[in-house]
């Protein structure tokens, strides 16, 4: 008997969804980086929308974060069996929406 739910989901929809979300982050890198070059230029002011103390250090910390989930599920999406089946509960499949 199987509690919950749970999804089956084929080795190749399970890659496109570990591209998908790989992709996602690095748009969020590149996001965050174009905010830290912003940030960087002494005559250019905080963009408006900022409540951190140190927005620099937050955008350095927001690349680092999506640089890691990047490399995570670009790794998980290369080493992914393409002719198994997979077996998702709900709370899995969260980690791409």
């Amino acid at each position: 008997m199987i509690e919950g739910l749970k999804f089956k989901l084929t080795g190749a929809e399970l890659v496109e969804l570990c591209r998908n979300t790989a992709d996602y982050h690095l748009k969020k890198v590149e996001l965050y980086a174009t905010q830290l070059e912003v940030l960087g230029r002494s005559d250019e002011e905080i963009p408006e929308g900022y409540t951190s103390h140190d927005p620099k250090r937050d955008a350095m910390r927001k690349v680092r974060e999506h640089e890691r989930q990047h490399k995570q599920y670009k790794f998980l999406a290369d080493h992914v069996v393409s002719g198994d089946e997979y077996l998702l509960s709900l709370q899995d499949l969260h980690q791409f929406f």
